[in-house]
This record gives C-alpha cells, structure tokens and sequence, in this order.
C-alpha cells in the first residue's frame, strides 16, 4: 500500500485510498460443536460501517455457518457458530471479506 499523496493544500483533491485486512483471528482458544467460537477482523481504509462477511470452513464434515456484521473504527468482532456435527478432528477456520464503500 503506498501511502505517499503529494498535492496543493489550497485546492480540493479527490484521491481513492486502498482498503485491506490487517489481520483476522480467532479469540477463543478452541471451536467447540454446539457453541460458538469468538474472532476479530482489523482493517485499514475501510468505510465506517462498510458489510464484511465471515464465513466458516472446516477440512473435515459440516463447515460452520456464516455470519454479516458492520465495520465500525476499521474493526470487527464477532461469534461464528460451529455446527454440532463437525468432526472434532477437523481444522476450522474462517475467511473474511468486506465491500468497499466508495
């Protein structure tokens, strides 16, 4: 991400600044089937409160739902419910993406 912006303070300038994902992870230590497993998603240059979207997957069996939430301060916290039937083996992770708010 270049953040170099060279202009005239005396005029108006339009500039379209890059939106990311600085990091997202899980805050509970384990996802348990039948409950849900708490994360957060840190952003940069994202829209107050621009949708972002997670959505759960397993290696193993029945991924977990998929849950919408807003951005607020370019950060996102939330609980991803786990379905009963996941297989206890299986590595559980989760994908977040977000739509920028032109």
């Amino acid at each position: 991400m270049n953040a170099t912006h060279i202009a005239q303070t005396d005029t108006k300038n339009k500039i379209k600044l890059e939106s990311s994902i600085i990091y997202a992870e899980w805050l509970s230590p384990a996802a348990v089937g039948g409950y849900t497993a708490e994360l957060e998603v840190v952003t940069a240059m994202v829209g107050e409160g621009a949708t972002i979207e997670i959505k759960g997957k397993s290696s193993k069996g029945k991924a977990p739902d998929s849950i919408k939430g807003t951005i607020h301060g370019n950060y996102f916290a939330g609980s991803l419910p786990i379905p009963e039937k996941v297989d206890p083996a299986a590595e559980i992770w989760f994908e977040a993406s977000f739509q920028n708010m032109d």
